[in-house]
């Protein structure tokens, strides 16, 4: 969820999405995958992402290297409500593999920040909403912490007057 600080209606220009390379592993076998970007008001009285603002099709596929990526959204005219926006991203891959019984990777992956409030989301397969409590450990002078992982994701709006 990206806040909306000024509580002014807008309408978002550009987004900016931040990957990294996943690295060579001779355990698995690697895939490049395709991403799906969706936005989706946040729905204040359930907290989750709630009506979805964009039906237009926002379908990348980033090389696998590490990189940032802005995607220009100027002619969609998508919303930023008062209430804030979800970024809905979805990895998949349209090209038909053979069937595996052993794990594998998908790559690039997006980063993630380090933050004291989760704000993000799940849903597989269409099933509900959940809070995601995914967190990620660093050291600060040599002392553990953990702290909600949610993707780096930067955006452009442009507000109303």
């Amino acid at each position: 969820m990206i806040k909306n600080p000024s509580f002014r209606d807008g309408k978002v220009d550009e987004l900016i999405l931040f990957f990294k390379k996943e690295p060579k592993n001779d355990l698995y076998k690697v895939f490049t995958t395709h991403f799906r970007v969706k936005f989706y008001a946040y729905d204040i009285r359930n907290k989750k992402p709630g009506k979805l603002l964009c039906y237009e099709q926002i379908i990348l596929k980033p090389d696998n290297t590490t990189q940032k990526i802005n995607i220009d959204l100027k002619e969609l005219h998508i919303k930023y409500p008062r209430t804030g926006i979800c970024v809905g991203i979805e990895t998949f891959n349209p090209e038909k593999r053979n069937n595996s019984k052993t794990m594998y990777l998908t790559s690039p992956n997006l980063r993630y920040t380090h933050d004291e409030e989760s704000l993000t989301w799940k849903s597989y397969k269409g099933k509900e909403w959940s809070k995601s409590d995914r967190k990620l450990k660093s050291k600060v002078f040599g002392k553990v912490h953990y702290k909600y992982a949610n993707p780096m994701i930067q955006m452009k709006v442009q507000f109303r007057k």
